[in-house]
């Protein structure tokens, strides 16, 4: 039985061609065949046992049979794992993402492939700063692709065929793994190994893909939360802002070395539904009072928050909930909200979530 380059079965191939059919209900006409742009960053997906690393040809010639459906383009911006990335890599992810749309009209939408640790705040800070319908789609793997059952052909398979439906326009960016497509500012990796990991488990799913029915939407397209109009190379230069993580006992040294080494905000992961040690709260009050502005998420899975407190508490106006935002992309709508927020207030801004 032959291989294709990536290690899959000639039989596994002929499956992946099966369903990419599947999902668009038909073969697409040769002579238009929608275009979608690959970007890949590196990460699982783009990693082969011993160190060795894939770019992104290598990755879209792992499905040949993609040819015959779309028109894809491939480009490295990184090959490293989503934990090395910086926001210089993001400036220019962003940077190239902008101007692929200006430059094609015709472009049907754009695919990322990353590493999966830093996969959520990627998607979300994407789908803050990235004004076109057209869809941005991420992907990654759990399984390096070449290894048996990889999970990456698939995945890529599937996040092209979303980003050039045109029923992803409009639903701002897209993640899509392990046939589930989910909104960038509700998913997040839920389990350090599972083929499963990507979850949004307050929203649940904003569709899914299935080689029986093709890409099903749940709901009606919904951009949720403000647009940030900022040249990409601001964003290699956001303001500093630190997490910080609750637990039993702990005082506000953290929060204070944060604010001496330069951080412009803080997010705090609370406890539970948003409470804080007295020391936190109390610090936390203080630094808002002063001007800096302070949000409060929480270090549990799911579930909303409330203001810290108990009882009735007047909070200055530069202290916010994050509502159902996880504190890795509270942090990233803060960096956003003090580089470029113009007029909107710091409730304003996480109001949306």
């Amino acid at each position: 039985m032959g291989a294709t380059p990536m290690g899959l079965t000639r039989t596994h191939a002929q499956a992946l061609f099966g369903l990419l059919i599947a999902l668009f209900a038909g073969p697409v006409s040769a002579a238009d065949p929608p275009r979608v742009l690959v970007l890949s960053t590196g990460g699982t997906i783009g990693s082969a046992p011993g160190a060795r690393k894939l770019d992104g040809e290598q990755l879209i010639n792992a499905v040949p049979e993609l040819k015959q459906v779309a028109t894809v383009t491939v480009e490295d911006i990184a090959a490293r794992g989503s934990s090395a990335l910086t926001l210089a890599d993001e400036a220019m992810l962003t940077s190239r993402i902008e101007a692929a749309f200006a430059s094609d009209p015709r472009l049907a939408g754009v695919v990322v492939t990353h590493g999966t640790d830093t996969l959520e705040e990627t998607a979300f800070l994407l789908d803050l700063v990235i004004a076109d319908r057209r869809p941005v789609v991420i992907t990654g793997s759990m399984r390096q692709s070449t290894v048996p059952s990889a999970d990456g052909p698939g995945n890529i398979l599937e996040a092209i065929a979303v980003a050039a439906s045109p029923a992803s326009r409009g639903r701002g960016v897209l993640v899509v793994m392990d046939d589930q497509i989910n909104a960038a500012h509700a998913v997040s990796k839920t389990n350090t190994t599972r083929l499963s990991t990507f979850m949004s488990l307050d929203e649940g799913p904003v569709g899914m893909i299935s080689s029986a029915t093709g890409i099903h939407y749940f709901r009606s397209p919904e951009r949720v939360g403000h647009h940030y109009v900022i040249d990409p190379a601001q964003i290699a230069a956001l303001p500093r802002v630190d997490i910080i993580l609750s637990y039993l006992g702990g005082d506000d040294a953290l929060a204070k070395a944060a604010i001496s080494a330069g951080a412009k905000g803080l997010v705090i992961a609370g406890f539970g539904s948003g409470t804080m040690t007295p020391s936190v709260d109390a610090t936390a009050m203080a630094l808002a009072s002063g001007g800096i502005p302070v949000v409060l998420s929480t270090r549990v899975a799911s579930g909303p928050i409330h203001d810290g407190s108990y009882g009735e508490i007047s909070r200055p106006p530069e202290f916010a909930r994050s509502g159902f935002l996880n504190p890795a992309k509270a942090r990233i709508l803060l960096m956003l909200h003090i580089a470029v927020g113009g007029g909107e207030t710091l409730g304003q801004a996480f109001a949306p979530y």
